[in-house]
């Protein structure tokens, strides 16, 4: 294998795929990156056990072929060179990188112990990348991967998962105490009909810097087996969780509300903040107590604290108060700009939050079932 390329274009594919390398793997060829050229194009291919990456670039290819290359070792040589033509030469277990006054030897390793990777499944229709991005960073505070001892049952949970029909993609991230739920536009690519996946949500963050214009999703219409998120000459292709150990989030949704308080959200944010400073732990309640035209919003740990802001409350009920922990109620409502409504279907049943000036964002959250309990905890 022979071939030469521009120094940023490389530089730029080799950082990307070197950051979704295993830190520790079990087998040494997974610290590898796979290059293949072909044609007039450079395919740089990694893998962590469960998801693929794959940057194709132009290059000028003088002799084809594939070549294992360590791949935090040229991501370091090949960024810290300058902006020049790099040419890359492998065979017989021996690989030189070349530029203006520079020469580095490089060692392949076998490329028969490369493992045959995931593939995506056919793609199911695009997204506007920055949006489904804007979407995804919305509800990812509602994504905690589970505990060890409960990985098996909730392994869905850390996971992103997508659903496609209707023109809609809907997106629902949860940790079980909350739920994130957003929807942008889908444009199908064929009659494949309605498609599902349980993404993770680490996969996700790796299409992050490609996201820049139309993403195409290959997604299978089950959930079972892989996806593939593709765009810009990137392609993440991972394994899915399994569909059945993500929780119903849709039954989470209030259906009954009892009382809605409107609200600005960063004056909330705020108050939630002041008067968590006396807690200890960030687990321990923040109290709301609405009286139909305020809320107090306060915290009793070492000290107490608390901060009063408008709020009117309409519904059932004259006057309201509910426990939260306080970080739940902020992560929520820092999605929102200006006025939101929380709706309420009861002191120990999941609270909505919403923006007022409508969207698709919507978050769901319980309060704390036993205060005393968190309080002593």
């Amino acid at each position: 294998m022979r071939l030469t390329i521009p120094q940023p274009e490389l530089a730029d594919a080799v950082k990307w795929v070197e950051k979704g390398l295993p830190g520790n793997p079990l087998y040494p060829v997974m610290m590898t990156m796979r290059f293949q050229a072909a044609g007039d194009r450079l395919l740089i291919s990694g893998w962590d056990g469960d998801t693929a990456l794959h940057a194709e670039l132009g290059a000028d290819v003088e002799e084809e072929g594939v070549a294992l290359l360590p791949g935090k070792f040229l991501a370091g040589v090949v960024g810290a060179l300058r902006k020049s033509d790099l040419t890359i030469e492998c065979g017989k277990g021996q690989g030189i990188l070349t530029a203006p006054g520079v020469r580095v030897d490089i060692r392949p390793s076998d490329a028969g112990q490369w493992p045959d990777l995931p593939t995506a499944p056919a793609v199911a229709g695009t997204v506007d990348g920055p949006e489904f991005m804007r979407a995804y960073t919305r509800i990812k505070p509602a994504s905690v991967k589970p505990s060890e001892d409960e990985v098996n049952e909730l392994s869905g949970v850390g996971s992103v998962r997508l659903v496609a029909a209707d023109g809609e993609l809907r997106l629902a991230t949860t940790d079980r105490f909350r739920v994130g739920l957003e929807s942008i536009a889908w444009t199908p690519a064929s009659e494949l009909g309605d498609a599902f996946a349980l993404v993770p949500t680490q996969a996700i963050e790796r299409v992050r810097p490609f996201a820049k214009g139309r993403l195409a999703l290959a997604l299978p219409a089950n959930g079972a087996g892989t996806a593939g998120l593709s765009g810009e000459g990137r392609e993440v292709v991972t394994k899915l969780s399994i569909p059945k150990t993500f929780p119903n989030v849709d039954r989470a949704v209030p259906q009954k509300i009892v009382a809605s308080a409107h609200l600005e959200a960063a004056e909330l944010i705020d108050a939630i903040r002041t008067v968590s400073m006396v807690n200890t732990k960030i687990t321990r309640p923040v109290w709301l107590r609405f009286d139909g035209e305020s809320v107090a919003v306060s915290a009793s740990d070492m000290d107490t604290a608390e901060v009063r802001i408008d709020a009117r409350l309409d519904g059932d009920v004259a006057e309201f108060e509910v426990p939260f922990r306080g970080y739940f109620l902020t992560d929520g409502l820092a999605q929102i700009d200006g006025a939101a409504r929380i709706d309420f279907s009861g002191p120990k049943h999941p609270a909505l939050i919403q923006g007022t000036e409508g969207g698709a964002y919507r978050y769901v959250v319980l309060p704390i079932g036993d205060p005393g309990r968190a309080s002593a905890a």
